[in-house]
């Protein structure tokens, strides 16, 4: 018997994202990023998806990053998960 799997649906998802990045002061384009990676995205599909290069990818990431005070991006996907109210 495998785990299971639990999903937020994505208007949750969404305005748990949107709330984080108005509270964390994330620009534009860094909630774009954060709504990815929360989304489990990963660096390259970024850089797909929004036509920059592999180092703004990066950049953005480490903002992103920095401004939640996080280190990877499972603890991105964990507060996420939490909601703000455990900040």
């Amino acid at each position: 018997m495998s785990p299971a799997v639990v999903e937020i649906p994505r208007p949750t998802l969404q305005a748990r994202c949107d709330e984080l990045a108005r509270e964390h002061g994330l620009t534009p384009r860094e909630r774009e990023v954060f709504e990815m990676l929360a989304r489990g995205r990963d660096r390259a599909f970024i850089q797909e998806r929004l036509v920059v290069s592999r180092n703004t990818v990066k950049a953005h990431v480490k903002h992103v990053y920095a401004k939640l005070g996080i280190h990877s991006h499972q603890e991105l996907i964990d507060l996420v998960e939490r909601g703000s109210s455990a900040r």
